[in-house]
């Protein structure tokens, strides 16, 4: 009997080098052992690069489709150094803006309807560092704003990462939340905790006073735990939106107004 296959596409938050395997947790579940998961995660991507690579995820036929895009967008606007920095090592036809971010995913997701017959979710994207008042948050509430308006438009399932990551963190809230590290630095050292020292994802969180994220950007095994859940249900459970009811604007003012110096 062949195993439902399941394609999980995006950046290094899917490929699970420098993040929770979450892909790999869901393959190693035995309630799930009649489906292949196959892992297009492809480190640094924007949506357009996702996009280049769309006929391969066609060619596979899969019955599932997960797609998580658009950290890397986000990030690439943050800074002027990003902006550089991405637009050279990408080759990038343009500089990335939230415009063209929608347009690349549209296209993304109107090709895999067009050309597949699977089922299609789009995950939110994650909070951008744990400081849910710091203007990195604020820009991924903007993508995010695209990912649902499309995933409405285009009838996909809706993948609310960013709604449970958000609630936890407005449920435990930390004593000092640690912003969104522009460099790369936080980033390298996470790496190397994790390649060379084999430290678990949660240890390394805590080592710089992070709870969902390893480096403000990557999920950490609590965070990707919460995305393997949805995924999961996704393609075994009963069908339905697993959009995640996010705090109010009330719950989110006693946040922010907790953490105003």
């Amino acid at each position: 009997m062949e195993r439902v296959k399941v394609a999980c596409l995006g950046d290094s938050i899917t490929k699970g080098t420098f993040s929770y395997d979450w892909i790999g947790q869901l393959a190693a579940a035995h309630d799930l052992k009649d489906y292949q998961f196959i892992n297009f995660g492809k480190n640094g991507e924007l949506a357009y690069n996702t996009l280049l690579r769309v006929d391969e995820v066609i060619a596979l036929r899969p019955d599932y489709i997960i797609i998580l895009i658009g950290t890397n967008d986000v990030n690439a606007v943050m800074t002027h150094a990003n902006t550089k920095r991405y637009k050279r090592n990408l080759s990038l036809p343009q500089q990335p803006t939230l415009e063209w971010y929608a347009e690349n995913l549209e296209v993304i997701v109107t090709k895999l309807q067009q050309y597949t017959n699977a089922k299609i979710a789009l995950c939110t994207l994650p909070v951008l560092g744990e400081d849910l008042t710091h203007e990195s948050n604020a820009m991924v509430a903007k993508y995010n704003a695209v990912i649902e308006r499309i995933s409405n438009e285009y009838e996909t399932e809706l993948l609310d990462l960013n709604g449970k990551m958000t609630g936890y963190l407005m449920q435990n809230p930390p004593s000092q939340p640690v912003p969104f590290q522009k460099g790369l630095g936080l980033l390298a050292k996470a790496a190397i905790r994790r390649v060379l020292l084999r430290e678990d994802w949660n240890n390394i969180s805590e080592r710089y006073g992070l709870a969902l994220t390893t480096d403000t950007i990557h999920l950490n095994e609590t965070s990707g735990r919460m995305l393997a859940d949805m995924a999961m249900h996704f393609v075994a459970g009963p069908a339905g939106s697993f959009f995640w009811p996010r705090p109010s604007a009330e719950q989110y003012e006693r946040y922010r107004m907790q953490f105003s110096f």
